[in-house]
C-alpha cells in the first residue's frame, strides 16, 4: 500500500467566543451528507494560519486519521463550546492522493 502524502484541510474560524475545539466527521463519500452518527475525532483548537490572506484553521489529516486511504472522503467540522454543544457540521468533499511528488533530478557530477 502506498503511503499517503500530507494532506491538510482547512476552514474559516468560528465567529463565536466561547468555541474551545473542533470535532471533525469524516467518511467515505457516498453522496450522503455528514451526520454526528458518522465516524468523528476531536481536534482540539489548532492553531490559526494565514493562507490567501484569510486567518484559518489547518490540520494535516494523517496526525487524526492513521487509517486515511487513498479515495474520496466527506470531511466536515462542528465547533465545539465549553458545554459540549456542538455548531452544524460544515462540510467539505477531499480527494486524498498518495501519488508520491515528483522526483528531484540528480546530477552525479558538476
Amino acid at each position: 500500500m502506498a503511503k499517503i502524502v500530507e494532506q491538510r484541510i482547512g476552514w474559516a474560524d468560528s465567529p463565536s467566543t466561547d468555541v474551545v475545539g473542533y470535532e471533525l466527521y469524516y467518511k467515505v463519500d457516498d453522496g450522503s451528507p455528514l451526520s454526528i452518527t458518522d465516524t468523528s475525532v476531536d481536534v482540539g483548537l489548532p492553531a490559526l494560519e494565514t493562507v490567501n490572506a484569510q486567518d484559518i484553521r489547518v490540520i494535516t489529516l494523517t496526525d487524526f486519521i492513521t487509517d486515511l486511504q487513498e479515495t474520496t472522503y466527506r470531511f466536515g467540522v462542528a465547533a465545539k463550546d465549553e458545554r459540549g454543544n456542538e455548531s452544524d457540521i460544515q462540510e467539505i468533499v477531499v480527494t486524498v492522493d498518495v501519488t508520491p511528488p515528483d522526483q528531484v533530478p540528480f546530477v552525479q557530477e558538476v
